[in-house]
């Protein structure tokens, strides 16, 4: 995974920590803050792949980091069920950022939770 797109999405992890610790609209605001950021890094991924998807043909290689944004990204190797758990835990927040209730606040704290748990069992913190 490029080390942009890690960064964005460890700050979304952040600010979801921070939300389920006191949710209250600054948090829910400082959520969604980190959600759009994290959006507007993947625009730039997908522009990025479409702008030198053509090239395939001409024997350049095409992207091979999720998130790359540059012919020279910083990548950082993710395990696919930590990605797995990433992505889980992104759209949960973003289901209670736009429809905060109990049921997706459950959801939520139960994607945080499962991430939590597959990195207690490989010893790693996020990102």
């Amino acid at each position: 995974m490029d080390a942009g797109l890690e960064g964005d999405v460890s700050g979304v992890e952040a600010a979801v920590d921070a939300y389920l610790a006191g949710q209250c609209e600054d948090r829910r605001q400082a959520l969604l803050k980190a959600l759009e950021t994290l959006d507007t890094e993947t625009v730039d991924s997908d522009a990025y792949a479409s702008r030198v998807a053509w090239r395939s043909p001409l024997a350049v290689p095409s992207p091979d980091v999720i998130g790359e944004t540059s012919s020279h990204p910083i990548a950082e190797d993710i395990p696919s069920s930590e990605f797995a758990g990433q992505i889980t835990l992104v759209k949960s927040a973003k289901q209670c950022v736009l429809h905060p209730n109990p049921g997706t606040v459950a959801a939520l704290e139960a994607a945080q939770a499962a991430l939590g748990r597959f990195r207690n069992q490989m010893g790693s913190g996020p990102g």
